[in-house]
């Protein structure tokens, strides 16, 4: 797994060579999980935003967290943009914050190209948890604060944008490394995984379904064609004393795969 989320100035490539680098049928699958790999279908999907935006202007659409076509009528997009790491030209500090507002077919499509790909949700746990130490957060028992992530002012839930301080360049707390030396498991964005939503979604299962298959979780809704993807909970926006008493084993959320909101980055993993 990398150590650090996918920044701006990482995705900046993938995005200006846009579609040209787009993956082939099959790239990016996960060796264990057949079927895993990219599906040709999947480009439109993903080259397409609002029905507004079409090819690499739909990608900028959403990486500049234009929300003004997405965000309710009480809801002001200005808050959303002033969020957004990126930029449309590499500016002193861009380049190495997370990249943020990224749909998952996106995230999968960078991970494809660069050589890897997403992570399950059970890859993510087992590394946020130290594996057989089973820790309580990525960097121990130490309760979630300022030193260890970076969070938000929270004084109340959910955490209002005008208290949300912008993203800061991945591996800026080094003290909430995980056993393995990853950085921002907790405390930056939320990263999308490869699983699929768990079909039974109210209560949100716990558990994996068994045989685990690896423990990638494929479920989807029947009939759902707006095939949610899972994601992890706990971004810089998130309020730690409300959503994170525990961190091991806690299974994340969900979004539409070509969606995207303020805290939605990911990172890749790599076969060794």
């Amino acid at each position: 797994m990398d150590k650090f989320e996918v920044t701006v100035g990482r995705l900046r490539r993938f995005v200006e060579r846009s579609p040209a680098l787009w993956p082939v049928e099959g790239q990016g699958a996960n060796p264990h999980i057949p079927g895993s790999g990219w599906q040709a279908h999947w480009f439109t999907r993903a080259n397409t935003f609002h029905d507004s935006f079409e090819g690499k202007e739909a990608i900028l659409a959403q990486l500049r967290c234009d929300y003004a076509l997405m965000v309710a009528p009480h809801e002001d997009p200005r808050a959303h943009q002033r969020l957004a790491t990126w930029t449309d030209a590499p500016t002193a500090d861009s380049e190495t914050r997370p990249a943020n507002c990224v749909s998952w077919l996106t995230a999968f499509a960078f991970c494809a190209w660069d050589g890897g790909r997403l992570p399950t949700e059970a890859e993510y746990l087992y590394v946020a948890a130290g594996g057989s130490e089973q820790r309580e957060y990525p960097w121990g028992s130490s309760s979630w604060d300022n030193e260890t992530a970076q969070v938000s002012a929270y004084p109340g839930n959910p955490v209002p944008f005008s208290a949300v301080r912008p993203l800061e360049p991945v591996g800026s707390r080094p003290r909430g490394a995980s056993r393995w030396g990853q950085l921002d498991l907790l405390g930056s964005v939320s990263e999308w995984f490869f699983d699929a939503r768990p079909a039974q979604d109210f209560p949100l299962p716990l558990d994996f379904v068994m045989p685990c298959n690896d423990c990638a979780d494929s479920r989807t809704v029947e009939g759902d064609d707006l095939d949610y993807r899972r994601v992890d909970v706990g971004a810089f926006v998130s309020n730690p004393a409300y959503h994170l008493p525990s961190f091991i084993n806690r299974r994340g959320g969900a979004g539409n795969a070509d969606s995207s909101w303020i805290s939605a980055g990911f990172r890749c993993v790599r076969e060794p």
